[in-house]
This record gives structure tokens, C-alpha cells and sequence, in this order.
């Protein structure tokens, strides 16, 4: 794990200790420790909001959000605390995502109402998140998905911002990455599964609009490998290379996929192989929507990729040479 920002703050025999967020520009954040020693933040406030906040009061489970008195009563500020210091990197998260969300608006009256918005949407996901594991299948395509990102960062040469941008795989649309000039979509091969690859629907592989390919990944599990990465080394390593833009962008699609780091996602240990290419274009081994009768929907199906062969390209070719 990368360093947090309480791990520098030294924890007080009372009260709080407080560093200045440097990520909150328009409307101030601090970084604080209690007694405890656990991890708290807390938003500045010049105006007294306790009216609003009561009404909209969110309630987190595994958080203490409330309205106190700072610097002898100076100001007010919108404290939240973690109550388990084991979540303290997911808590992390959360405070980066909320003081982004103040960021956006400029009056302080909008900013805590994003702040309390933005807590009521991790409530709903965190409870769906930490009831629901992701499923092996679902690991392996997000393994595949977040390779393809770097795939296409550094082979390509692609944007950073253009890529995590263009993945709407977490956002359930057809294709996994959507970009002006076209589609891709993106499968896990290998293991137990061999080339055979799982389409979820007859829109998948079905676009008229702009070329689409399809990249399978070659995934090979191995949990006594050295050199193999879990799915939370693949996040903690691709989110460290982008800027902070990026990166919170990256973390929203994360989340809206349904993932946040647990110990679960430790293993397995995957060994990234190949990255094969097949352009999808007319007679490549497809069920669409013109092959489905009507009131006939939400097919899927088994696809070999062997019987592919022809359809295999060294490289998506829709940017064109060196662009």
C-alpha cells in the first residue's frame, strides 16, 4: 500500500492533531488523528450549517459524521471519523472522492451539500460492496480490462485521460471501451477456460456506427509465482502511474464496477500472457441482432476463439500510424 496521509500525523493523548489537505484548493480540508489514533477529516467551515446538515444528515456504517466547534469556536467543521483503523485505506478513498466532489462547486453551501450527497452515495455502495465479492469471473475481467488500460497507454501510446475515460466496462455498456473512432471490447483467456470466451449479449459484438475489435488477455493463475499479480497489485500499480486526475477517474470506474481493496482480492496471483487481437467485422462468429427473432433478448453465449483465426490483426489499427 502506498503511504497515507495520517501515517505522518502522530497521535495525540487528546483531542485531534491536524494537517492541511493539500488536495482541497477552493474549500479546506484537513487531515486529522484522535486519541485513538484513528483517521479522521475534516471540512473548514466560515458559515454555520447545522440546519442543513441535520436534514440531510447521512448515516455511514463504520463512520461518525458530525457538525463541531474548531479553534475555539472560530469556525464550524464537518468532521468525519473512521471508527476501524483496518479501513483506513478505503477510507482514504472516500476522502478523496468527497473533497473532489466540494471541488466542484464554489459556495460553501454547495460544497457541504455535495460533501453529505456524495457520503449517501457511499452508504448505498458499501453495503452492496462489502456484502458482495466479486466472483472469479469478475476478477479475471477486471485483470484483463486494467491490462488492456496499460496496453493501450504504452504500446499505443494513447492518452492516460483519453483510455481510463473511453473504459465503460464498470458502467455496464456493451463494449468495454468506448472511444470516438471505435469500440473494444475485451475478453480472458487461458486456465481452465482455454480460448473460449464468455459474450454476454447480441449487442456485445454488434455495432455498425464504428470498427470494433475484440482484445483477449491471456491469464494464466499461478499463487506460487514471484513474478504473478493479484488484482489489488494491478490497481495499487496502474492508479501510482497516473496524475491525479486520472486517477480519481480511475477510481470512480473501480468503484462503479464494484471494487474496492479487500484481502479477498489478494489472490489468485495471475501471469499475463499474450494479448491477442481480432477484428470484428462482417462474417466473425457472432450472434447480433439480426440473427435473434423477434422478443428474443439478452442471449449469451460460448464463443471458441479458434474458429476466429482469420479475423487475428497484429494491432488495433483505428488510430493509424504513430497518432
Amino acid at each position: 500500500m502506498t503511504d497515507l496521509p495520517w501515517d505522518a500525523i502522530t497521535k495525540p493523548v487528546q483531542g485531534y492533531i491536524w494537517r492541511k489537505c493539500a488536495e482541497g484548493v477552493a474549500h479546506p480540508f484537513w487531515w486529522g488523528k484522535d486519541s485513538h489514533g484513528l483517521p479522521v477529516l475534516l471540512f473548514q467551515l466560515d458559515q454555520d450549517h447545522l440546519a442543513d446538515f441535520k436534514n440531510a444528515r447521512p448515516r455511514v456504517n463504520g463512520l461518525d459524521i458530525d457538525m463541531v466547534s474548531v479553534d475555539g469556536g472560530k469556525y464550524r467543521g464537518l468532521i468525519i471519523s473512521l471508527n476501524k483503523a483496518t479501513d483506513a485505506d478505503l477510507f482514504h478513498r472516500l476522502c478523496l472522492a468527497i473533497i473532489q466532489a466540494a471541488e466542484r462547486v464554489e459556495s460553501e453551501t454547495q460544497a457541504v451539500q455535495s460533501v453529505l450527497n456524495h457520503l449517501d452515495r457511499w452508504r448505498e455502495f458499501l453495503s452492496l460492496a462489502r456484502k458482495h465479492l466479486l466472483s472469479s469471473d469478475e476478477i479475471r475481467g477486471f485483470f484483463a480490462e486494467i491490462t488492456v488500460i496499460n496496453v493501450l497507454v504504452d504500446d499505443y501510446g494513447r492518452p492516460e485521460q483519453e483510455v481510463v475515460a473511453a473504459w465503460q466496462g464498470p458502467l455496464d455498456k456493451p463494449q468495454d471501451f468506448q472511444f470516438a473512432v471505435g469500440y473494444v471490447e475485451v475478453k480472458s483467456i487461458g486456465g481452465t477456460t482455454g480460448d473460449r470466451v464468455k459474450i454476454s449479449s447480441e449487442f456485445q459484438l454488434d455495432v455498425s456506427d464504428r470498427p470494433l475489435y475484440l482484445l483477449a488477455v491471456e491469464l494464466f493463475e499461478d499463487n506460487g509465482s514471484e513474478s504473478g499479480m493479484s488484482l489489488n497489485d494491478l490497481v495499487r500499480r496502474s492508479e501510482a502511474r497516473f496524475s491525479d486526475e486520472t486517477a480519481r477517474l480511475f477510481r470512480d470506474r473501480l468503484l462503479a464496477g464494484g471494487y474496492v481493496e479487500r484481502k479477498e482480492y489478494d489472490l489468485p496471483l495471475f501471469e499475463t500472457g499474450r494479448v491477442r487481437c481480432y477484428d470484428v467485422r462482417d462474417g466473425f462468429p457472432a450472434i447480433t441482432r439480426a440473427d435473434v427473432p423477434q422478443g428474443v433478448t439478452r442471449v449469451r453465449y460460448i464463443l471458441d476463439l479458434n474458429v476466429a483465426q482469420t479475423f487475428l490483426v497484429p494491432k488495433i489499427p483505428i488510430w493509424g500510424s504513430g497518432t
